[in-house]
């Protein structure tokens, strides 16, 4: 082959190129093509796997999230309503052991029983099988109380603070008429307040005078 058909040959495949006619040009660009069809596939198909990953991940996520706040929101009601069985089993302690909810007088008045009224206007209970004489309402006198010291303490207290050396069963039963005398429940409680009160200041003031007591007799020694 001579140069100038060389040089021809050349020419064709330059301008083929600019063409863009050139089959190895074309070849080259039909594989370049395909790769590049594939890695736009991998490419989407990555996509759609991480939205599918994340869509799981936030629904778990989620449903994790109402689960613990079902569990806090059960425990904290089980919590709360345990307290509150604890609060009223308390409370009914309390009432149950207050001098307040005590009824004073002992008798119970039943509401279906029928009454006869005598001379006077007068209640009189109807003669029964069990019952064949009337008998008439006797007042408690002595109401269910609790005392926190004995009778002695509280003899020996009161003789104290009254300044009387009388017998224990005397001021025992001066208390009794006193505790009596006293109307209702509240001025009950007021009272035996205040007298334990009193009491107790009293117990402390002859504690303090015993004690002080030898002190100032060694005082008076040291001096002598």
């Amino acid at each position: 082959m001579s140069s100038s058909t060389r040089l021809e040959a050349l020419y064709e495949e330059l301008k083929q190129i600019d063409d863009g006619t050139h089959p190895e040009y074309l070849a080259k660009l039909r594989e370049i093509e395909e790769l590049y069809e594939e890695q736009k596939e991998r490419e989407q198909i990555a996509y759609e796997l991480a939205l599918e990953r994340i869509d799981y991940e936030y629904k778990r996520r989620v449903q994790q999230a109402k689960d613990d706040f079902e569990r806090k929101e059960k425990e904290l009601m089980q919590g709360m309503l345990a307290e509150l069985d604890e609060m009223e089993k308390r409370i009914e302690w309390e009432y149950s052991n207050m001098d307040v909810s005590r009824v004073g007088n002992g008798n119970i008045i039943d509401s279906t029983k029928k009454t006869l009224r005598g001379r006077g206007g007068i209640l009189v209970e109807p003669p029964t099988y069990f019952n064949a004489t009337p008998k008439p309402s006797t007042q408690n006198i002595t109401p269910d109380t609790r005392y926190l010291l004995t009778d002695s303490e509280i003899a020996e207290d009161v003789r104290a603070f009254s300044g009387d050396q009388s017998s224990p069963h005397k001021i025992r039963f001066y208390l009794t008429v006193w505790w009596d005398y006293v109307s209702t429940d509240v001025c009950k409680v007021k009272t035996l307040v205040i007298l334990a009160i009193r009491c107790t200041n009293l117990r402390r003031n002859i504690l303090f005078e015993k004690k002080s007591a030898p002190e100032e007799n060694n005082e008076k020694a040291e001096i002598v």
